[in-house]
């Protein structure tokens, strides 16, 4: 009995007196997370846990959507809807990742694999084509039409 008094007087006086705890938590930081949620992802489309690592990679884009890094989480999520013979929605995962990083070859090469996996090789190469037509200067439009060649 006097030991409940005792602490409850103690936690009284603390709190009349102002007494402030300072939580330790961690600041969150988005790239790091997103990173780290990519990171999930690749290991559980590795393990064949398919569902588990499509949330982790459309986590990791919603954390920093528009940013450049998120050109490789597009790009990894797109590699698991062609896993899945969701060919149009690899396509638009990869058209994401060039539009946010445009130097990385592989995201190029994995959109013409989609493609010809979808069997619109022949349509995407037309459509390059026009763009050229279009526009002499549309480097991305070369660049797609003499990989598809």
């Amino acid at each position: 009995m006097k030991f409940k008094t005792l602490f409850l007087l103690i936690i009284c006086g603390l709190f009349l007196s102002g007494y402030e705890y300072k939580y330790n938590v961690p600041k969150l930081d988005g790239t790091n997370n997103a990173a780290n949620r990519n990171n999930k992802g690749i290991m559980y489309m590795e393990m064949g846990y398919y569902a588990a690592a499509m949330t982790e990679f459309q986590i990791a884009i919603s954390l920093s959507p528009d940013a450049t890094s998120s050109a490789a989480y597009y790009n990894n999520l797109g590699l698991l809807y062609s896993k899945l013979n969701n060919l149009n929605a690899a396509k638009e995962c990869f058209q994401k990742a060039i539009s946010l990083n445009p130097v990385f070859m592989e995201y190029y090469k994995n959109l013409i694999t989609a493609s010809e996996k979808a069997g619109t090789l022949n349509i995407d190469l037309n459509n390059y084509l026009s763009q050229i037509n279009a526009d002499s200067n549309n480097s991305q439009a070369y660049l797609m039409a003499g990989l598809i060649y």
